[in-house]
């Protein structure tokens, strides 16, 4: 996590999740983005010419949560949550 509170997904973060759930890279960011988990932003310092990042944040996951009516555990803190 960074000092935005964001969880930035590199292609080796993305490689190991592959490998877990047995799909190709570029399927597993597709599902998290599509989902609605995750989404793009250029990683270039000028123009955008960098490689793209994957960003999680709180933010889409509670989105995501609320939409799926998913149930609120109190003892969860975002701080201990691995991504």
């Amino acid at each position: 996590m960074d000092e935005a509170g964001e969880f930035d997904f590199g292609p080796s973060e993305l490689q190991v999740l592959a490998e877990k759930v047995n799909l190709q890279v570029e399927d597993v960011a597709w599902a998290m983005v599509e989902s609605g988990l995750a989404q793009w932003r250029s990683g270039g310092i000028v123009d955008g010419d960098g490689p793209d990042s994957l960003i999680v944040t709180p933010e889409l996951v509670e989105a995501v949560a609320e939409k799926k009516k998913v149930r609120r555990i109190p003892m969860l803190d975002v701080a201990y949550v691995l991504l």
